[in-house]
């Protein structure tokens, strides 16, 4: 035989997709065959009739996440309303951050900078079609940076200072190790 994977009699003869595995299944442990596209559709029914958010501890919702709940209820909010093609996949990390931050000056001062900032993104996006923006996360981003320039820069600077900070830190402790 010229290929020796080819086992099954022939030259040529294709067999029924298996290989040498055995009929009742294969010889590893913790794999289900057929059972396996049935356990995932119970998980997925499961899943359904779950509440949305739990209140236990899980991803994503660790001692860093500042509201971001609230955010994200506030996007469910202004996209549910909305016919364009927008989603809410379309608001990556950066961009949450950026509105989480006008929100909370919002609170603050009593204005209304995060429905403005929806306002002009939804409107710059109603007008898309969907094969039109190559990645709708940097392109939301961006509107978001156009309309808040300022604050754009000081959430640049403000990380800026985080990275030097830690950058700093770890030669500080090099250099003490090293003078030892």
């Amino acid at each position: 035989l010229a290929h020796a994977g080819n086992k099954k009699g022939e030259k040529g003869e294709k067999g029924d997709g298996r290989g040498d595995r055995d009929r009742d299944g294969p010889s590893f442990p913790g794999f289900r065959g057929d059972r396996d596209d049935r356990d995932r559709m119970d998980r997925m029914d499961r899943m359904d009739q779950r509440p949305e958010r739990s209140n236990g501890k899980g991803k994503g919702r660790g001692k860093g996440s500042k509201g971001t709940g609230d955010v994200d209820d506030a996007l469910e909010d202004a996209l549910s309303g909305h016919d364009g093609p927008l989603r809410l996949a379309d608001f990556d990390f950066a961009a949450r951050r950026f509105l989480g931050e006008l929100r909370s000056r919002d609170r603050g001062d009593g204005g209304a900078r995060f429905a403005e900032a929806m306002d002009m993104v939804l409107k710059y996006t109603s007008t898309k079609d969907r094969s039109s923006v190559r990645k709708w996360t940097a392109y939301v981003f961006t509107l978001l940076q156009k309309f808040d320039p300022a604050l754009s820069e000081e959430i640049r600077e403000r990380d800026q200072e985080r990275r030097n900070k830690g950058a700093g830190r770890s030669r500080i402790t090099r250099q003490a190790s090293d003078d030892d």
